[in-house]
């Protein structure tokens, strides 16, 4: 039998990417990734108080329409420009220093700044909450749901 002969997509060396019904992991990069999540919609009422809940809302349909779209274009840019460690200037003296691709900055700034992620089950006042995010460290779910989103 001629390779030729064959169904494309069991040709010798093709590539599974190349065939998008083969990929476990539909591209979701347009969409609201909290939205078109429905478990976690029905798991963030079990575990945060009513009043939290709604707070937060908006905000995770603001950042699920974010990870879908230009954080999910930062992440690529991201990943293919890692964070650098120099250890020594031009002229040798040691002088380490980490080098971020602007786009890994960016990421950052809304992860940090924006949602507040570091601090939010530590001090109030992040997203407009109050008081800091209830959690234990085991079930610190809106620090999770933005993880998760993000």
């Amino acid at each position: 039998m001629h390779p030729s002969d064959l169904p494309s997509r069991a040709l010798p060396g093709a590539h599974p990417a190349a065939h998008p019904a083969a990929h476990p992991v539909p591209d979701a990069h347009g969409s609201n990734l909290f939205t078109a999540d429905p478990v976690l919609a029905r798991l963030l009422p079990l575990y945060l108080p009513t009043d939290l809940l709604a707070h937060l809302l908006p905000h995770l349909q603001r950042l699920g329409a974010l990870a879908g779209g230009v954080l999910d274009t930062l992440a690529h840019s991201a990943d293919r420009h890692p964070p650098t460690l120099a250890h020594r200037s031009r002229s040798g003296v040691d002088a380490q220093r980490i080098t971020k691709h602007p786009d890994y900055v960016a990421l950052e700034r809304v992860a940090f700044s924006d949602y507040g992620l570091a601090a939010m089950s530590h001090r109030g006042g992040v997203l407009g909450w109050p008081q800091p995010m209830p959690g234990d460290g085991l079930a610190n779910v809106p620090v999770d749901a933005v993880q998760l989103l993000g």
